[in-house]
């Protein structure tokens, strides 16, 4: 628009690093039902600590509690949890799980570092880890991801293989992948 306009201007200030700026980072919040007939997106720039209220405030506007089965589906940023389940009364959760597409870029971030790019054997290790995860559940994927990271030797492949240790550990109780699909729930968001 500067550039447009003809106008001579000061150059704009140097963009500040992280994510403390209140316009740097929005939320994404949609409420959909699982036909997709009924969609409701929210874009907010609240901060992490009133998503929370935010999501309970537009809940009660849908009258989601009427919902037969209310179902979240969430990125793995660790504030979104107990935002949701601050207030069990006023947003009532039938399932809480992690996005399974927010878990396989994870995976995958692994695999480019640890395998490369377009390693065989690291696109094998990945279509199992995600078939083990989607089918058997969080505890056998955990034996298989303890089991693969003895096996590594370089310290830099071991950090990679911790990290996704690390982040699977802290959202164990949202790896229910086996249990959704049970109960014909999805395990990622259309969003």
């Amino acid at each position: 628009k500067r550039q447009k306009s003809g106008k001579k201007c000061r150059p704009l200030p140097a963009r500040r690093k992280g994510a403390s700026e209140s316009y740097k980072e929005f939320k994404a919040i949609t409420f959909y039902s699982e036909c997709g007939k009924h969609w409701h997106e929210v874009l907010s720039r609240v901060t992490r600590k009133k998503v929370g209220a935010l999501v309970r405030r537009e809940a009660a506007r849908l009258g989601l509690k009427h919902a037969d089965e209310k179902i979240a589906n969430v990125d793995g940023a660790s504030w979104i949890k107990p935002q949701l389940i601050a207030q069990p009364d006023k947003l009532p959760l039938d399932g809480l799980g992690l996005d399974f597409y927010h878990l396989t870029e994870n995976i995958h971030k692994c695999r480019r570092a640890v395998f490369g790019e377009d390693d065989a054997a690291g696109q094998k290790w990945t279509s199992d880890l995600c078939h083990t995860l989607k089918h058997d559940g969080y505890d056998a994927a955990w034996e298989a991801l303890t089991k693969w990271r003895s096996t590594l030797r370089s310290p830099a492949k071991k950090k990679h293989a911790d990290r996704l240790l690390n982040y699977v550990s802290d959202r164990r109780d949202m790896i229910q992948y086996p249990d959704f699909i049970q109960k014909d729930w999805q395990i990622g968001s259309g969003p």
